[in-house]
């Protein structure tokens, strides 16, 4: 595997870990389900379908991208 592709690999792998805590705390703290809670608002299709943990998920993992 090239460098590039380690590169992602690290990015996904730290990206799966930070999510991973942040599950568990809204799970834990305020029994939450990211991957179940929808936002309140009416949009596109695209921004309906998408989850509060598909949005954090992006976000944090398109600014290590920017960041590496």
């Amino acid at each position: 595997m090239g460098k590039l592709g380690q590169k992602n690999e690290h990015i996904d792998n730290a990206t799966n870990d930070i999510m991973d805590e942040i599950r568990d705390y809204f799970w834990h703290e305020h029994n939450i389900d990211l991957e179940e809670y929808t936002p309140n608002f009416m949009g596109t299709p695209d921004e309906v379908l998408r989850t509060a943990d598909d949005e954090i998920y992006s976000i944090i993992h398109n600014n290590l991208k920017k960041m590496i």
